[in-house]
């Protein structure tokens, strides 16, 4: 009994850590209704949807349903909810019909896997379906064989209710779950083809200009993406993230991260910050700001030192990152202040 208590199980870290899991899951399904693609719901929640503060690593949504919406989009996953519940509308059996207690018993069976697959992302090993597949097709079987052979409308409408209420509810609690967070993130497609969320920002009024960033994961390291996150808090900016591939849009201020310059930056009339810029030929007309790390692992520092001294034109403001090296997300807090006070 103790064991099996609210307490107990209010202070099991893997059953608050499901339901922080399954909360960010319908909220990432109502804010991207494509889906992120095959793979991809793990890792995308770690870095757009997980607390900054938390390091737990996910491959999936440690659920199967969910691990399918935020993979694949609503779309397919209302095409499986529809095929379950009329599946079940036509061969649970009526009272008095021939073979029932066999058909009730298959659908135990059934029952007790759709079940566990709410706890886990068993449904992802083709093995575990041999079972559920040779009982459907079973009960396929014991249907055509019982009478009578149709589907009362009663039973029809129950069916389509059902479908209805659960998938109105999911609905119904991402787009909650997405009103109470304080970021808005827009979508668009990576260069594999997939969804990502391509800029973030607060969900309050500002008058503060869009920021576009060029990230270094080398530099920011593989949690770059709640980096992103705080930046857009704590400056109220919208943070549009792209690469060094990509064309330049409006945004008036860059910030180009490691290696992730374009040779051709273009501020307009804003401010171009360069943040532990890795060692290459750039014109430094027109950068605003240098932000090289105290620690200087590979002569990254040094190099952009010596461009400063023998600057032709006005050269950049310099703040060194202080305490880091080529990973500087422990200097973040220093960067973001360079953008809110340049």
């Amino acid at each position: 009994m103790g064991s099996c208590s609210l307490e107990a199980v209010g202070e099991d870290a893997t059953v608050g850590n499901r339901l922080e899991l399954w909360s960010a899951a319908l909220q990432m399904a109502y804010e991207n209704p494509a889906g992120f693609g095959p793979g991809r719901s793990g890792s995308e929640f770690m870095q757009w949807y997980q607390a900054v503060d938390r390091t737990e690593g996910y491959r999936t949504m440690v659920n199967s349903y969910l691990t399918f919406l935020v993979e694949m989009g609503w779309l397919p996953f209302i095409a499986v909810i529809l095929v379950i519940t009329a599946f079940w509308a036509w061969t649970w059996p009526r009272v008095g019909v021939k073979f029932a207690a066999w058909q009730i018993a298959a659908w135990g069976s059934l029952a007790a896997f759709l079940v566990s697959a709410i706890f886990s992302t068993t449904m992802e090993e083709p093995l575990v379906w041999v079972i559920p597949c040779v009982v459907a097709v079973g009960l396929i079987i014991l249907r055509l064989c019982g009478e009578p052979r149709s589907l009362p409308l009663r039973r029809i409408c129950l069916a389509g209710a059902c479908a209805g209420i659960v998938l109105a509810g999911l609905f119904g609690m991402g787009m909650a779950w997405s009103s109470a967070d304080q970021l808005k993130r827009h979508f668009a497609r990576a260069e594999d083809g997939n969804l990502t969320a391509a800029s973030v920002r607060p969900k309050s009024e500002t008058d503060q200009k869009a920021l576009r960033v060029f990230p270094d994961e080398t530099v920011l390291g593989p949690d770059w993406c709640k980096l992103m996150r705080i930046l857009a808090m704590q400056t109220g900016r919208e943070v549009r993230i792209l690469d060094a591939t990509q064309k330049a849009d409006n945004a008036p201020d860059v910030m180009a991260i490691g290696s992730a310059m374009p040779s051709d930056i273009d501020s307009a009339d804003g401010r171009v910050i360069l943040v532990a810029p890795s060692i290459r030929d750039l014109d430094l007309e027109g950068i605003f700001t240098l932000l090289p790390p105290e620690i200087d692992e590979d002569g990254r520092t040094a190099f952009w030192q010596d461009r400063i001294r023998d600057a032709a034109t006005t050269p950049p403001k310099v703040i060194t990152l202080a305490g880091v090296g080529i990973r500087i997300e422990w200097a973040w807090d220093q960067v973001i202040e360079t953008v809110k006070h340049p």
